[in-house]
């Protein structure tokens, strides 16, 4: 049917299920720093080499799996406060003239590029990951807090993928009558869906628009506490978005 499945597995944050089975992961020092959803000890050290050795292994095993050509590593909302208060963090940050939490996970970015390389794949993750350096131009981007950064990542040569929240993440409630759904991209409706242009208000020249190769639709199951629920987040804002 010419669908092609992506594994996530979202690192260096949101992180939790991996730290729970292997807290010697976690950063040193004793910061209760928490994410935006509100946890604590949810992210990765960036500085541990055994982080390495165990993401190398897992994605090693993904691919196995999984025979599309991109593997997608997330990125987002990394609770990088945890890091700016681990000293061996910030010793690391110090002797490889490293300025901040992002630049520190662009370091972490760049030994996964090589990683999932070496695995014969590339790297998708979400729009931050282009916040803290470069990256190599075959890292796909996804785009979910707005179309900027997807604009900006096409600009340089990444491939990239339109998700912004306000339009296209179905875990958002789809009128105000809804009883479950999320809140903090606002309403999404089917008109919402509809509006969606994923190439409005760019710059870019045609050659760079070649570099935005589709749109996608989120629905995470935070709120999907129903049988059938994930069926009615689902339909038919889906339909609206596949004549987008």
């Amino acid at each position: 049917r010419h669908i092609q499945i992506m594994p996530e597995i979202d690192v260096p944050g949101h992180a939790r299920a991996i730290v729970v089975a292997y807290p010697e992961l976690l950063p040193d020092g004793t910061s209760n720093s928490k994410s935006v959803q509100g946890i604590a000890n949810n992210v990765l050290s960036p500085v541990k080499e055994k982080t390495y050795t165990m993401l190398d292994t897992i994605f090693g095993e993904l691919k196995t799996l999984f025979p599309f050509e991109y593997i997608h590593i997330g990125g987002d909302e990394v609770n990088t406060s945890a890091w700016m208060n681990s000293p061996s963090c910030v010793k690391f940050m110090r002797e490889n003239n490293i300025n901040s939490g992002r630049e520190l996970q662009n370091y972490f970015n760049k030994r996964m590029e090589v990683i999932i390389a070496n695995h014969g794949k590339k790297i998708m993750g979400w729009n931050e990951i282009i916040d803290g350096g470069e990256l190599n131009l075959d890292t796909a981007v996804m785009s979910w807090t707005g179309t900027g950064p997807g604009f900006q990542s096409a600009k340089k040569g990444h491939p990239v993928i339109m998700a912004p929240g306000q339009h296209v993440y179905f875990d958002m409630k789809s009128s105000k009558d809804d009883e479950f759904g999320h809140w903090w991209a606002g309403i999404v409706s089917i008109e919402k869906v509809y509006e969606f242009d994923p190439f409005d208000k760019n710059d870019l020249t045609d050659a760079q628009l070649e570099n935005i190769l589709g749109v996608q639709a989120c629905l995470w199951s935070e709120y999907l506490f129903e049988d059938g629920r994930a069926e009615y987040q689902t339909w038919p804002r889906l339909t609206a978005l596949a004549e987008v």
